[in-house]
């Protein structure tokens, strides 16, 4: 999951933009909806409810398949290009 957090990492600022960081799920506390989540660069701990959790990953499915899209478009209007080319 992608969280801000206040740590430096050069490469994840240029990836995921300045000061998000990757952050890995931990065990939740049993009754809790709180989800606990680790900084990958710094091990800083943030508490994510359940609800912003699914959001962010149904928003995470949304930006893929759209990449998949753009991807695809670019792909055929490529090859479109290349058979209109003669040889």
């Amino acid at each position: 999951m992608i969280l801000p957090c206040s740590c430096f990492h050069l490469q994840q600022d240029k990836l995921n933009g300045i000061g998000m960081r990757v952050f890995n799920p931990l065990r939740r506390t049993p009754g809790s909806s709180i989800l606990n989540h680790r900084c990958t660069v710094c091990g800083a701990i943030k508490g994510v409810a359940q609800v912003e959790v699914k959001a962010a990953e149904e928003e995470k499915k949304v930006e893929s398949a759209s990449k998949v899209t753009e991807t695809k478009k670019k792909f055929s209007s490529n090859k479109k290009d290349r058979q209109s080319k003669p040889r």
